[in-house]
This record gives C-alpha cells, sequence and structure tokens, in this order.
C-alpha cells in the first residue's frame, strides 16, 4: 500500500482499539467485581488498605486487581541495543509527512524494507543497517499486523527467513556460481533406458 494508505490504517486502529478477545471477555465478566474502564487517563496511584487508588481523568477509582494497558512508544535513546543503529535508520516521519494536523505518532517507527530489514537514512553512509531486521510492533506501519497479531506471526516470520536466505545467497553468488559450473554429478547416467 502507499504510506499515506498504511499510515490511515494504522490511525483507525489507533483511535477505535483493538478489542480483547471475546471468550476472554465473558470468562472475566462473570464475576461481579470485574469492570472495563476505557478512555480513562492515569495520573496518580497508591496502595492504601491492600487496595489500589488511582487518580484519573474519570475520578478517583480503587481497585483489587488493576491492569494498565496504556500502549508503548520506543524510545531509541533509552534502547542500548538500538543505539548503534539509531543514528543511522529511516524513520517514518523521514519519509512522511501526515495529512493535517494530527499529531504523528508512529513518526519514530522504522522504515522498513520489504523483508522487515531496516533502511538506511543517507544511503550508503550505513550498508550493513539492512542485515538487521525489525521484528516487533514498530514494523506495524510498514508491514501491517505481522510481528503480533497470532494469525499472522507466521507470515511474518516467513518474511523475514526469505529475506535472509535471499540476502545470503545473493551475497555468495559467485561461490555459489562457481560450485554450480564444478557440478558435474550426472542425474541421468544412459541405464535408465
Amino acid at each position: 500500500l502507499a504510506p499515506e494508505h498504511r499510515w490511515a490504517i494504522v490511525q483507525y486502529i489507533a483511535e477505535h482499539g483493538i478489542p480483547p478477545p471475546h471468550d476472554s471477555m465473558l470468562r472475566c465478566s462473570r464475576h461481579r467485581n470485574f469492570a472495563v474502564v476505557t478512555g480513562c487517563e492515569p495520573f496518580g496511584v497508591r496502595e492504601e488498605h491492600g487496595r489500589v487508588r488511582l487518580e484519573t481523568s474519570r475520578g478517583k477509582l480503587a481497585f483489587d486487581f488493576l491492569v494498565l494497558a496504556t500502549g508503548f512508544h520506543v524510545d531509541w535513546s533509552k534502547r542500548p541495543e538500538l543505539a548503534n543503529l539509531a543514528r543511522h535508520i529511516m524513520l517514518w516521519r523521514d519519509c512522511f509527512t501526515p495529512p493535517g494536523d494530527r499529531p504523528f505518532e508512529q513518526g519514530d517507527d522504522p522504515w522498513l524494507g520489504p523483508t522487515l530489514e531496516f533502511t538506511e537514512k543517507v544511503p550508503g553512509a550505513a550498508p550493513w543497517i539492512g542485515r538487521v531486521h525489525c521484528y516487533s510492533f514498530p514494523a506495524f506501519l510498514s508491514h501491517g499486523p505481522l510481528t503480533g497479531d497470532i494469525p499472522a506471526i507466521s507470515v511474518g516470520a516467513d518474511r523475514i527467513a526469505r529475506g535472509i536466505a535471499s540476502a545470503l545467497w545473493g551475497e555468495d553468488f559467485d561461490r555459489n556460481w562457481e560450485k554450480l559450473l564444478a557440478f558435474k554429478t550426472p542425474e541421468l547416467t544412459g541405464e535408465e533406458f
């Protein structure tokens, strides 16, 4: 898809959310003390008398157990394993400007190649960057739900495996070509007839 179509889909999903699985909700909702509170921004939390007290945009709430599904964002500067990569990686904000005045929340996501490989911010500055693949949530904008959506995760794994195998074959072409030319074992020897 064109970048603007990919962005539109991701924005739509972000705005509408992905509901929990039907069976999970049935298991939880049978408990009278279970509740789902959406659109509720947490401001502060404290433990009081064995309960979780939460200050929110919907007022003060108290819980026995609490799960906050707040989403996440990859901060490249706080990930030591990404530090050497970060300055070389093309990001979505480097390639695409979304329409309108909405914040571009996915702007720091990597602009990935066809096999989920990182692409260079400055062509030729870090050609090795294409050997590193992003098989995590930030791949969503470039490839859709291939990294976290259970029905599609095997498609993403296959895409990366094929990309790596293809790259290895291409990088070793000269040796593979010589082996092909040197192959002298005939499949048919004449005794078949």
